[in-house]
Protein backbone atom coordinates (compact mmCIF):
# COMPACT_ATOMS: atom_id res chain seq x y z
CA UNK A 1 0.00 0.00 0.00
CA UNK A 2 3.01 1.94 0.87
CA UNK A 3 4.83 1.31 -2.72
CA UNK A 4 1.06 2.62 -4.46
CA UNK A 5 0.84 6.04 -2.44
CA UNK A 6 4.36 6.63 -2.83
CA UNK A 7 5.17 10.03 -4.57
CA UNK A 8 5.96 9.70 -8.28
CA UNK A 9 9.23 11.73 -9.63
CA UNK A 10 7.96 14.89 -11.42
CA UNK A 11 9.07 14.98 -15.10
CA UNK A 12 12.02 17.45 -15.78
CA UNK A 13 9.99 19.94 -18.44
CA UNK A 14 13.67 22.37 -18.52
CA UNK A 15 15.28 19.66 -19.65
CA UNK A 16 12.86 18.34 -22.55
CA UNK A 17 12.81 22.22 -23.14
CA UNK A 18 16.51 23.27 -23.47
CA UNK A 19 16.93 19.91 -25.26
CA UNK A 20 13.76 21.25 -28.14
CA UNK A 21 16.03 24.53 -28.27
CA UNK A 22 18.97 23.08 -29.50
CA UNK A 23 17.27 21.06 -31.80
CA UNK A 24 15.27 24.41 -32.67
CA UNK A 25 18.55 26.26 -32.88
CA UNK A 26 20.17 23.39 -35.42
CA UNK A 27 16.68 23.34 -37.85
CA UNK A 28 16.53 27.27 -37.74
CA UNK A 29 20.44 27.68 -38.72
CA UNK A 30 20.85 24.73 -41.40
CA UNK A 31 17.43 24.92 -43.45
CA UNK A 32 17.79 29.08 -43.26
CA UNK A 33 17.97 31.02 -46.58
CA UNK A 34 21.35 31.75 -48.26
CA UNK A 35 22.89 34.07 -46.26
CA UNK A 36 24.77 37.57 -47.78
CA UNK A 37 28.82 36.86 -47.79
CA UNK A 38 31.11 37.98 -45.43
CA UNK A 39 33.44 41.40 -46.43
CA UNK A 40 36.60 41.95 -45.08
CA UNK A 41 37.86 45.52 -45.43
CA UNK A 42 39.67 45.32 -48.40
CA UNK A 43 36.35 44.30 -50.33
CA UNK A 44 37.01 40.20 -50.68
CA UNK A 45 33.90 38.58 -50.55
CA UNK A 46 33.56 35.32 -48.11
CA UNK A 47 30.81 32.59 -48.99
CA UNK A 48 28.89 30.81 -46.20
CA UNK A 49 28.55 27.49 -48.24
CA UNK A 50 25.96 25.05 -47.14
CA UNK A 51 28.77 22.91 -45.03
CA UNK A 52 29.55 25.82 -43.30
CA UNK A 53 26.23 26.79 -41.92
CA UNK A 54 25.78 23.00 -41.23
CA UNK A 55 28.79 23.45 -38.95
CA UNK A 56 27.22 26.20 -37.38
CA UNK A 57 23.89 24.56 -36.47
CA UNK A 58 25.73 21.91 -35.00
CA UNK A 59 27.83 24.05 -33.10
CA UNK A 60 24.51 25.38 -31.84
CA UNK A 61 22.96 22.22 -30.84
CA UNK A 62 25.96 20.63 -29.19
CA UNK A 63 26.53 23.91 -27.28
CA UNK A 64 22.87 24.41 -25.72
CA UNK A 65 23.24 20.69 -24.86
CA UNK A 66 26.40 20.76 -23.51
CA UNK A 67 25.91 23.97 -21.15
CA UNK A 68 22.42 22.93 -19.93
CA UNK A 69 22.97 19.15 -19.78
CA UNK A 70 20.15 17.99 -21.14
CA UNK A 71 21.93 14.78 -22.08
CA UNK A 72 25.54 12.77 -20.97
CA UNK A 73 28.20 14.57 -22.37
CA UNK A 74 29.77 11.23 -23.99
CA UNK A 75 26.10 11.03 -26.38
CA UNK A 76 26.57 15.00 -27.11
CA UNK A 77 29.70 14.49 -28.40
CA UNK A 78 28.34 11.42 -30.58
CA UNK A 79 25.83 13.33 -31.82
CA UNK A 80 28.35 15.85 -32.93
CA UNK A 81 29.83 13.33 -35.66
CA UNK A 82 26.40 11.88 -36.10
CA UNK A 83 24.84 14.77 -37.66
CA UNK A 84 28.12 15.54 -39.73
CA UNK A 85 27.27 12.77 -41.62
CA UNK A 86 23.19 12.70 -41.75
CA UNK A 87 23.37 16.41 -42.82
CA UNK A 88 26.01 15.74 -45.56
CA UNK A 89 28.43 18.45 -43.67
CA UNK A 90 31.15 16.45 -43.90
CA UNK A 91 32.11 13.18 -45.10
CA UNK A 92 31.46 10.52 -42.55
CA UNK A 93 35.13 9.15 -43.11
CA UNK A 94 36.60 12.43 -41.90
CA UNK A 95 33.89 13.06 -39.54
CA UNK A 96 34.23 9.52 -37.49
CA UNK A 97 38.03 9.57 -38.17
CA UNK A 98 37.88 13.00 -35.80
CA UNK A 99 35.47 11.75 -33.82
CA UNK A 100 35.27 8.15 -33.37
CA UNK A 101 39.42 7.58 -34.18
CA UNK A 102 40.61 3.90 -33.27
CA UNK A 103 42.59 5.21 -30.84
CA UNK A 104 39.76 6.93 -28.67
CA UNK A 105 38.27 4.16 -28.50
CA UNK A 106 41.17 1.60 -27.73
CA UNK A 107 41.70 4.09 -24.83
CA UNK A 108 38.26 4.28 -23.83
CA UNK A 109 38.31 0.19 -23.88
CA UNK A 110 41.20 -0.20 -21.99
CA UNK A 111 39.89 2.13 -19.33
CA UNK A 112 36.96 0.12 -18.97
CA UNK A 113 39.22 -3.05 -18.56
CA UNK A 114 40.64 -1.30 -15.55
CA UNK A 115 36.98 -0.46 -14.12
CA UNK A 116 36.17 -4.25 -14.46
CA UNK A 117 39.24 -5.09 -12.47
CA UNK A 118 38.26 -2.39 -9.76
CA UNK A 119 34.77 -3.38 -9.93
CA UNK A 120 34.95 -6.40 -9.23
CA UNK A 121 37.73 -6.44 -6.37
CA UNK A 122 40.50 -8.22 -8.35
CA UNK A 123 42.63 -5.15 -7.92
CA UNK A 124 42.52 -5.73 -4.31
CA UNK A 125 42.92 -9.41 -4.49
CA UNK A 126 45.98 -8.78 -7.05
CA UNK A 127 46.90 -5.99 -3.82
CA UNK A 128 46.69 -8.65 -1.21
CA UNK A 129 49.00 -11.65 -3.08
CA UNK A 130 51.30 -9.55 -4.05
CA UNK A 131 52.02 -7.95 -0.55
CA UNK A 132 51.45 -11.60 0.54
CA UNK A 133 54.23 -12.68 -1.23
CA UNK A 134 56.78 -9.74 -1.45
CA UNK A 135 56.01 -8.66 2.22
CA UNK A 136 55.82 -4.81 3.56
CA UNK A 137 59.21 -3.66 2.31
CA UNK A 138 59.02 -0.79 0.33
CA UNK A 139 61.59 -1.96 -2.54
CA UNK A 140 60.16 -5.47 -2.10
CA UNK A 141 56.92 -3.88 -2.89
CA UNK A 142 57.96 -2.11 -5.75
CA UNK A 143 59.72 -5.01 -6.98
CA UNK A 144 56.62 -6.62 -7.26
CA UNK A 145 54.87 -3.92 -9.09
CA UNK A 146 57.60 -3.64 -12.02
CA UNK A 147 56.85 -7.98 -12.04
CA UNK A 148 53.03 -7.43 -12.36
CA UNK A 149 53.04 -4.54 -14.39
CA UNK A 150 55.53 -6.29 -17.31
CA UNK A 151 53.80 -9.59 -16.32
CA UNK A 152 50.23 -7.77 -17.46
CA UNK A 153 51.83 -5.81 -20.81
CA UNK A 154 52.09 -9.67 -22.48
CA UNK A 155 48.84 -10.26 -22.24
CA UNK A 156 46.77 -6.64 -22.63
CA UNK A 157 47.60 -3.19 -24.26
CA UNK A 158 49.64 -0.60 -22.42
CA UNK A 159 46.89 1.38 -21.85
CA UNK A 160 45.11 -1.03 -20.09
CA UNK A 161 47.92 -1.99 -17.88
CA UNK A 162 47.61 1.74 -16.76
CA UNK A 163 44.52 1.47 -15.72
CA UNK A 164 44.60 -1.53 -14.10
CA UNK A 165 47.72 -0.90 -11.79
CA UNK A 166 46.66 2.80 -10.79
CA UNK A 167 44.18 1.46 -8.80
CA UNK A 168 46.45 -1.65 -7.37
CA UNK A 169 48.74 1.39 -6.55
CA UNK A 170 46.27 2.84 -4.79
CA UNK A 171 45.11 -0.17 -3.08
CA UNK A 172 48.60 -0.68 -1.74
CA UNK A 173 48.94 2.92 -0.49
CA UNK A 174 45.81 2.44 1.24
CA UNK A 175 47.04 -0.30 3.04
CA UNK A 176 50.69 0.93 4.03
CA UNK A 177 48.67 3.90 5.17
CA UNK A 178 46.57 2.12 8.10
CA UNK A 179 49.87 1.92 10.56
CA UNK A 180 49.90 5.45 10.29
CA UNK A 181 46.54 5.67 10.70
CA UNK A 182 47.13 9.01 8.11
CA UNK A 183 46.28 9.03 4.60
CA UNK A 184 48.75 12.07 4.15
CA UNK A 185 51.92 10.76 6.10
CA UNK A 186 52.78 8.43 3.25
CA UNK A 187 52.60 10.83 1.07
CA UNK A 188 55.62 12.82 2.54
CA UNK A 189 57.29 9.70 3.42
CA UNK A 190 56.95 8.85 -0.69
CA UNK A 191 58.21 12.72 -1.08
CA UNK A 192 62.06 12.21 -1.31
CA UNK A 193 61.33 9.54 -4.01
CA UNK A 194 61.42 12.12 -6.82
CA UNK A 195 64.59 13.65 -5.38
CA UNK A 196 66.62 10.80 -5.53
CA UNK A 197 65.44 10.30 -9.22
CA UNK A 198 67.21 13.35 -10.07
CA UNK A 199 70.61 12.08 -7.98
CA UNK A 200 70.45 9.00 -9.92
CA UNK A 201 70.22 11.29 -13.55
CA UNK A 202 73.06 13.43 -12.07
CA UNK A 203 74.97 10.37 -11.19
CA UNK A 204 74.59 9.17 -14.81
CA UNK A 205 75.34 12.50 -16.16
CA UNK A 206 78.50 12.70 -13.87
CA UNK A 207 79.63 9.49 -15.23
CA UNK A 208 78.99 10.06 -18.71
CA UNK A 209 76.77 7.32 -19.23
CA UNK A 210 73.22 6.59 -20.84
CA UNK A 211 70.19 5.64 -18.43
CA UNK A 212 69.66 1.94 -19.69
CA UNK A 213 67.16 -0.91 -17.77
CA UNK A 214 69.28 -1.41 -15.15
CA UNK A 215 69.63 1.88 -13.80
CA UNK A 216 65.65 1.44 -13.25
CA UNK A 217 66.57 -1.04 -11.58
CA UNK A 218 68.34 0.11 -9.79
CA UNK A 219 66.21 3.60 -8.89
CA UNK A 220 63.84 0.71 -7.63
CA UNK A 221 66.10 -0.13 -5.27
CA UNK A 222 66.56 3.39 -4.37
CA UNK A 223 63.14 3.99 -3.80
CA UNK A 224 63.46 1.25 -1.23
CA UNK A 225 65.84 2.64 1.15
CA UNK A 226 64.83 6.25 0.67
CA UNK A 227 61.42 5.43 1.86
CA UNK A 228 62.80 2.84 4.61
CA UNK A 229 65.03 6.38 5.75
CA UNK A 230 61.92 8.35 5.79
CA UNK A 231 59.69 5.65 7.55
CA UNK A 232 62.26 5.84 10.12
CA UNK A 233 61.92 9.60 11.11
CA UNK A 234 58.34 9.70 10.48
CA UNK A 235 57.85 6.48 12.77
CA UNK A 236 60.14 8.27 15.27
CA UNK A 237 58.10 11.77 15.33
CA UNK A 238 55.01 9.72 15.77
CA UNK A 239 56.15 7.61 19.22
CA UNK A 240 57.41 10.79 20.29
CA UNK A 241 54.34 12.69 20.17
CA UNK A 242 52.38 9.58 21.16
CA UNK A 243 54.35 10.03 24.11
CA UNK A 244 53.32 13.62 24.82
CA UNK A 245 56.33 15.50 23.50
CA UNK A 246 55.04 18.68 21.44
CA UNK A 247 55.71 18.36 17.79
CA UNK A 248 58.87 20.89 17.39
CA UNK A 249 60.23 19.16 19.62
CA UNK A 250 59.35 15.98 18.74
CA UNK A 251 60.79 16.91 14.67
CA UNK A 252 63.93 18.56 16.33
CA UNK A 253 64.36 15.19 18.30
CA UNK A 254 63.58 12.63 15.52
CA UNK A 255 66.37 14.88 13.31
CA UNK A 256 69.09 14.72 15.98
CA UNK A 257 68.87 10.77 16.67
CA UNK A 258 67.69 9.67 13.52
CA UNK A 259 70.75 11.38 12.04
CA UNK A 260 73.39 9.26 12.50
CA UNK A 261 71.41 5.66 11.42
CA UNK A 262 69.90 7.74 8.09
CA UNK A 263 73.57 8.86 7.77
CA UNK A 264 75.40 5.93 8.44
CA UNK A 265 72.75 3.81 5.48
CA UNK A 266 73.81 6.71 2.90
CA UNK A 267 77.42 6.04 3.69
CA UNK A 268 77.79 2.53 3.63
CA UNK A 269 75.36 2.17 0.48
CA UNK A 270 77.67 4.75 -1.23
CA UNK A 271 81.05 3.46 -0.30
CA UNK A 272 79.68 -0.43 -0.78
CA UNK A 273 79.09 0.50 -4.45
CA UNK A 274 81.45 3.30 -5.18
CA UNK A 275 84.39 0.11 -6.33
CA UNK A 276 81.49 -1.20 -8.43
CA UNK A 277 81.11 2.44 -10.00
CA UNK A 278 85.01 2.95 -10.52
CA UNK A 279 85.15 -0.42 -12.03
CA UNK A 280 86.95 -0.61 -15.73
CA UNK A 281 86.90 -4.40 -16.03
CA UNK A 282 84.42 -5.17 -19.05
CA UNK A 283 81.93 -7.85 -16.76
CA UNK A 284 81.54 -5.15 -14.47
CA UNK A 285 80.09 -2.68 -17.09
CA UNK A 286 76.74 -3.69 -16.99
CA UNK A 287 76.35 -3.23 -13.23
CA UNK A 288 77.32 0.05 -13.55
CA UNK A 289 74.05 1.85 -14.39
CA UNK A 290 72.79 -0.36 -11.40
CA UNK A 291 74.96 1.35 -8.61
CA UNK A 292 75.07 4.83 -9.86
CA UNK A 293 71.06 4.82 -9.45
CA UNK A 294 71.54 3.87 -5.95
CA UNK A 295 74.76 5.13 -4.72
CA UNK A 296 74.39 8.64 -6.18
CA UNK A 297 70.82 8.61 -5.65
CA UNK A 298 70.66 7.74 -1.85
CA UNK A 299 73.50 10.45 -1.62
CA UNK A 300 70.98 13.03 -2.57
CA UNK A 301 68.16 11.95 -1.48
CA UNK A 302 69.12 11.58 1.89
CA UNK A 303 70.72 15.11 2.25
CA UNK A 304 66.96 16.37 1.05
CA UNK A 305 65.10 13.80 3.37
CA UNK A 306 66.92 15.24 6.72
CA UNK A 307 65.46 18.47 5.63
CA UNK A 308 62.25 17.97 3.95
CA UNK A 309 60.54 15.13 5.88
CA UNK A 310 60.95 16.89 9.27
CA UNK A 311 60.36 20.06 7.32
CA UNK A 312 56.65 18.34 5.51
CA UNK A 313 55.54 17.03 8.81
CA UNK A 314 55.69 20.22 10.36
CA UNK A 315 53.12 21.69 7.49
CA UNK A 316 51.44 18.87 7.32
CA UNK A 317 50.40 19.37 10.85
CA UNK A 318 50.12 23.48 10.76
CA UNK A 319 47.32 22.60 7.92
CA UNK A 320 45.25 20.39 9.92
CA UNK A 321 45.60 22.33 12.66
CA UNK A 322 44.07 24.90 10.40
CA UNK A 323 41.84 23.20 8.60
CA UNK A 324 40.60 21.56 12.28
CA UNK A 325 40.40 25.27 13.79
CA UNK A 326 38.02 26.48 10.56
CA UNK A 327 35.76 23.48 11.10
CA UNK A 328 35.16 24.08 14.48
CA UNK A 329 35.58 27.73 14.94
CA UNK A 330 37.80 28.22 17.81
CA UNK A 331 40.88 29.92 18.38
CA UNK A 332 43.87 28.23 16.88
CA UNK A 333 46.08 26.16 20.09
CA UNK A 334 49.90 27.78 20.11
CA UNK A 335 51.80 26.20 17.78
CA UNK A 336 53.86 23.34 18.60
CA UNK A 337 51.64 21.64 21.23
Amino acid sequence: MEAAHAPQSKFDWSRLVFMLTGVALFTLVYFSPAWPDAIDPTGQHFVLSHEAKGALAVFLLAGTWWVFEVVPIGITSLMIGILQVMFLIRPAKSAFKDFMDPSVLFIFASIMIGLVFTKTGLTKRLAYKMLDIVGERTSMIYLGVFVVTAALTHIMAHTAVAATIYPLLLAIYALLAIPFRSYLQPLIVMSAIPYGIVGAVAGHVLMGLPMTILSMFGIVALSGVVVNDSLVMIDYINRAREGGTPLHQAVMEAGVQRFRPILLTTLTTFFGLLPMILEKSVQAQFLIPMAISLGFGVVVATTITLVLIPASYTILEDFTRILGVVQKGQGAPPVGE
